[in-house]
């Protein structure tokens, strides 16, 4: 006689993954990838998006230096932005911005 393994609920376990976790998987690559492809264009094309949304203040008084104000804080949120996405991408965000949860309450159980 065969017995079949059921967890606490009663629900059957299965070694195959459920079609719902193949397709979390290639969206959650598939959203990480658009996330890299705009972070990289933030990065290229600072210098368009500051001619057409015009510079910030608030950049230009702190960012200064080598680079212009404008043009380095959209190249800053670019990388940023890649980095995010990258670490999405491969489920890695949980982990590095866990040390936050306590700062703003933590997930409630």
């Amino acid at each position: 006689m065969v017995e079949h393994v059921t967890d606490n609920d009663g629900v059957g376990s299965s070694i195959l993954p459920t079609p719902t976790k193949i397709i979390k998987k290639y969206m959650r690559f598939f959203s990480g990838l658009i996330g890299v492809i705009a972070g990289f264009l933030l990065v290229r094309y600072s210098i368009a998006i500051t001619d057409m949304f015009g510079r910030v203040q608030w950049a230009e008084d702190h960012l200064r230096g080598g680079l212009a104000g404008t043009y380095s804080l959209y190249r800053i949120l670019g990388v940023v932005f890649i980095i995010l996405s990258l670490l999405y991408m491969f489920g890695a965000v949980g982990f590095i911005l866990s040390p936050l949860g306590s700062v703003f309450g933590g997930l409630k159980q």
